[in-house]
């Protein structure tokens, strides 16, 4: 069943990390919106294959593109990315920094 929600970028937000949060290997997530870009810090616990990461990368992409209408899901694990954002009051410019720093790793 697909569910259409409708609500404020803040609000969405909550509901995003509550959503990730439940996956089993998932213990904290730190979400941004950057235009339609969406990057997700996760915290997890160990995961120690490639395909554990991959299907947990997949379901998070899932689950933000198919409930939530988010076009581009970024993913990451990097320690640094996760502790700024946790920094409560980052503006857009803040966030699209950090949303560059996690696709120029990515490479």
């Amino acid at each position: 069943m697909i569910s259409t929600v409708i609500c404020t970028a803040a609000l969405c937000v909550v509901c995003m990390t509550d959503a990730i949060c439940s996956f089993d290997s998932v213990n904290d997530c730190r979400i941004a919106l950057c235009g339609d870009a969406c990057l997700v810090a996760v915290d997890t616990q160990p995961i120690y294959t490639k395909g554990d990461l991959d299907n947990l990368y997949s379901k998070i992409e899932q689950l933000l593109t198919v409930t939530y209408g988010v076009k581009e899901v970024i993913i990451t694990r990097d320690n640094d990315i996760f502790y700024a954002m946790s920094k409560s009051n980052l503006d857009d410019r803040q966030k699209q920094q950090l949303l560059d720093k996690v696709i120029e790793r990515k490479r």
